[in-house]
């Protein structure tokens, strides 16, 4: 075995890469002090260049959390572009799972509704700030009318 060179930190307090057996191998420590060892690595433009850290299609993230126990898997590419939100490629998209479909019970209703309140209730003494009012007066802040 090689003596590990020092690599960037993966997540983990230390890693470098060694050789065994003619192989390249990744070893990192944890903060607790445990040693992981991954070894189906794959590099882009040659060993020791570039690692890539893992390989994942939609296809096999479905898969995997499906088999991990959510059935119902949705990616979202739309993103929303009144919130600045914009891909501009299929990759790194956010993944929605979950073991059952979506359902607002009572005291879920209820949070919100408080929340909706208080907010509302924000927005009241908002409209009535004379620093808002002076800002309309010169054309400039919020209209919360």
């Amino acid at each position: 075995m090689q003596p590990m060179k020092q690599n960037q930190e993966l997540g983990a307090r230390s890693s470098g890469l060694a050789e065994v057996d003619g192989r390249t191998v990744l070893v990192s420590r944890s903060a607790s002090g445990e040693y992981r060892v991954f070894d189906q690595l794959t590099f882009h433009g040659g060993t020791g260049s570039t690692l890539e850290r893992r390989i994942f299609s939609e296809e096999s993230l479905r898969a995997g959390l499906t088999a991990a126990g959510f059935p119902i898997v949705r990616f979202d590419p739309t993103g929303n572009r009144s919130f600045g939100v914009s891909f501009a490629s299929p990759c790194s998209l956010p993944v929605i799972a979950a073991r059952a479909p979506f359902t607002l019970n009572a005291s879920g209703v209820t949070e919100l509704v408080k929340h909706s309140s208080a907010a509302l209730a924000i927005l009241d003494v908002l409209k009535s700030s004379r620093w808002l009012r002076l800002g309309r007066a010169l054309g400039v802040g919020p209209d919360l009318r």
